[in-house]
């Protein structure tokens, strides 16, 4: 019996949002934690760091796998040429939701990409600051998403500018 598609939606969705909304709380601690530190670095158990590593591993490869992914090839029965061509960004983002939401509608796939990639670049670039500004006391935590994600943004770049 096949489920019914508003709870498939219902439940990608929902896991989707575990999955970002665990990411972003996972490092928000550590990048909070380690501007609020005194002179030491601030502990995590190893459980949170492989929560943590699990989560970047994740998200980070999601949003890889959207950005470095070519376009479809064309339906038949239409010619893209004379259809207006989405930009490079928008190819992304669609990649990307194609990726976390398989199967689900544009919109759907628009919005959970566009929260991934919105959320996985603000909490790199924080990560890269806070390494840059507080680096005596900077975790291996943030150090790692700063490293993961300054290698996937210049990956991302090289993409587009290699973009023809």
């Amino acid at each position: 019996m096949a489920m019914d598609p508003r709870i498939r939606l219902a439940l990608t969705v929902l896991i989707s949002l575990l999955v970002i909304g665990g990411f972003a709380a996972v490092f928000a601690k550590g990048i909070l934690d380690t501007w609020q530190a005194k002179g030491t670095v601030p502990p995590f158990s190893e459980t949170y760091l492989y929560v943590a590593t699990a989560l970047a591993g994740l998200v980070g490869g999601l949003v890889a796998a959207g950005f470095g992914q070519k376009l479809p090839e064309t339906p038949p029965g239409r010619d893209l040429a004379r259809e207006a061509q989405p930009s490079r960004v928008a190819r992304r983002l669609a990649n990307l939701g194609a990726i976390v939401l398989p199967g689900q509608t544009q919109d759907w796939q628009r919005l959970m990409a566009s929260l991934y990639a919105v959320v996985y670049i603000l909490w790199g670039v924080l990560a890269i600051i806070t390494w840059v500004a507080k680096s005596p006391v900077c975790p291996d935590l943030v150090k790692n998403l700063a490293s993961i994600s300054f290698g996937l943004f210049l990956a991302i770049a090289r993409g587009f500018l290699s973009e023809q």
